[in-house]
């Protein structure tokens, strides 16, 4: 008796641990689920609707293929001598990197094929007759989005049947796709964000594919198609009108959204049927697909974590793998290359019996082995885009995942407080006073890689009543047109009160700290030719383009060597760059999606440690 007591007291005190622990992570699950400092109940329409999703089971990547990078601190920098004596390199650092995932190898061929046939599909009427095709205002999207295949050709070279082929052949299916811009990448990246929040939220709200395919998904109108920006921020876009109903007043889709915050405003109302547009607390939409930043990108390709003994690495990388040499020392393996690069002049992919590296140009994604986070090619085959802007000094930049790049922008609300301003609804004036470019033939802003119809007109409000004039290197007043165009605008959002953080309307006090892609270096340009062709954003200085430097705020990291690059590139320290709207025949991309919560690779819900002393 006296044991099971024991036994029993041991339980309940478990249990009563357990649920005090658990209680500390986060809210309890369950019907009676409260607020543990109010005491209101959670997801009940008589307690006032507050809603909180309690069956969240952690943050997964959205699809198969990408890799988790546990977040850490590395010496980010040179891992070997700088025999170039220039910005290649910087000098090493220690730095931290945030947890995130990043695809388990670069994009495809078949890959990107996925994005432009869907491109073609709504902005080029799928190759058949009809609006879209007629329409070069739609159409100038789809060729945007195709890659620059003369990167193959060359003066002195016999690479013509790349041209056509490379990108098109299935029998370059599984090779990674070149000729991409940095900004061809980053349209990739936001459109692929989209459609897999669009086949999310088509999974669970249970939307009938035949009806929204042929109404909502842009094939009829290229203006009606989903971005997840739109979703989340235009009241009158919704997708409830797709979903499937069994019968006429049955509540539709598989797991529909009740909004339990409605209230009966007439006796009428029936609010149990009132449902919601998905939101971001549900945690079924993801974070954007980018590029990832310099520092993610060098730290995934390093992976440490293999080296790492509780809290020292053990031993430091040169390359990818564990070894100082760029061929393999395991005995079975023994001398073989690594990784696709050029071994010497002239020297591509070793003598014909023994092909050393496979191939002459790129080889397929994952002929080499992985590195100890699982990813392929962090060296060689291709090198790959970064989100940062270029600057040879990167010591100014945080030591917490630092990044040099933001750009600052945000939507605008002209029309009421919750309609916001969409790029089709300015007039030319406005338009260029914007800053966007304007079609004459069409009567509409031009579109372009980063220009589509539909898109929200995102602005930085502390540069609307702000105008940068090349010659003098000084900020100054609107020209009176563009100023009255935008009075309105710069009445709501550059009011003197808006920039002083103790005003009750005020920014907050970082609102702007997001924008750094000038900051105190400066932009390339040619003065006396009136800047150039990268003279026309807001700058911080002069570089004299194409007489001093090439360094602009166009120009964008790239980094891990390539088929075309010797065994020194190879190393995830160095780094070269190149203006963000030129591919090329040796730059590739992988994109990364930043994770959520526990950063961690053990279970959340178990503490890191138990004390193992008693504390006073």
């Amino acid at each position: 008796m006296k044991n099971k007591s024991l036994i029993s007291g041991l339980i309940i005190l478990s249990l009563f641990i357990l649920s005090c622990s658990s209680s500390q992570r986060g809210p309890k699950s369950g019907k009676k689920a409260a607020s543990s400092k109010t005491g209101w109940a959670y997801n009940d329409r008589d307690w006032g609707g507050f809603e909180v999703n309690l069956k969240y089971k952690g943050f997964q990547p959205p699809i198969q293929g990408m890799v988790f990078i546990e977040g850490g601190t590395f010496t980010m920098g040179q891992t070997e001598e700088n025999i170039m004596l220039d910005g290649t390199s910087t000098k090493p650092r220690p730095v931290t990197v945030s947890s995130f995932w990043m695809d388990r190898s670069e994009i495809t061929n078949v890959e990107y094929r996925e994005y432009t046939d869907w491109m073609k599909l709504v902005f080029a009427g799928a190759g058949q007759p009809g609006e879209a095709e007629r329409d070069d205002q739609y159409y100038i999207l789809y060729e945007n989005s195709l890659p620059d295949t003369t990167v193959w050709r060359s003066k002195f070279s016999y690479n013509e049947p790349l041209v056509e082929m490379y990108f098109r052949h299935p029998a370059y299916n599984n090779y990674p796709v070149v000729g991409i811009s940095w900004e061809q990448a980053m349209a990739y990246s936001k459109w692929r964000t989209d459609r897999v929040n669009e086949r999310r939220l088509c999974e669970e709200l249970g939307i009938d594919m035949e009806k929204y395919k042929i109404e909502g998904g842009g094939l009829n109108d290229p203006e009606t198609y989903f971005t997840t920006e739109r979703y989340l921020n235009d009241p009158d876009y919704n997708l409830g009108e797709y979903v499937i109903r069994k019968k006429k007043d049955d509540a539709p889709g598989k797991n529909p959204k009740d909004d339990l915050a409605a209230q009966e405003k007439k006796k009428k109302d029936k609010v149990k049927n009132k449902k919601r547009k998905v939101r971001i607390e549900d945690g079924i939409l993801i974070p954007d697909f980018r590029l990832p930043t310099e520092a993610e990108w060098e730290y995934a390709a390093l992976a440490l974590i293999g080296n790492s003994h509780e809290d020292y690495i053990k031993e430091n990388k040169v390359y990818p793998w564990n070894r100082h040499s760029v061929r393999d020392n395991v005995k079975s393996n023994q001398g073989e290359i690594m990784a696709n690069f050029k071994l010497s002049s002239g020297d591509y992919m070793g003598y014909g019996g023994f092909h050393n590296d496979i191939g002459s140009l790129t080889t397929p994604v994952r002929s080499f082995m992985s590195n100890d986070f699982g990813l392929y090619d962090m060296a060689g085959n291709v090198a790959e885009w970064t989100l940062d802007v270029y600057r040879e000094n990167t010591g100014k930049l945080d030591d917490l995942n630092p990044h040099r790049g933001n750009n600052f922008k945000q939507i605008i609300y002209l029309e009421g407080d919750n309609i916001p301003l969409k790029v089709d609804d300015l007039d030319e004036t406005l338009a260029k006073a914007l800053g966007y470019e304007w079609d004459d033939e069409n009567g509409t802003v031009q579109y372009d890689i980063d220009v589509g119809p539909g898109d929200f007109v995102l602005i930085n409000p502390y540069l609307l009543n702000r105008k940068y004039n090349a010659q003098t290197g000084q900020y100054e007043t609107l020209p009176p047109d563009e100023f009255n165009a935008l009075s309105e605008l710069i009445e709501k959002y550059s009011n003197e009160k808006s920039n002083d953080y103790h005003n009750a309307n005020s920014q907050r006090i970082n609102y702007n700290a997001g924008d750094n892609i000038g900051d105190g270096d400066g932009q390339t340009m040619n003065v006396e030719s009136g800047g150039g062709a990268y003279s026309t954003e807001d700058v911080f200085g002069v570089y004299d383009y194409g007489k001093t430097s090439m360094v602009n705020n166009y120009a964008r990291v790239y980094k891990g060597g390539s088929w075309k690059d010797d065994a020194y590139w190879l190393s995830p320290g160095t780094r070269k760059f190149l203006n963000q709207d030129i591919g090329t025949d040796f730059i590739g991309f992988r994109c990364v999606i930043d994770h959520m919560g526990f950063e961690g690779s053990q279970d959340s819900k178990k503490p890191r440690r138990k004390s193992k002393v008693k504390r006073k």
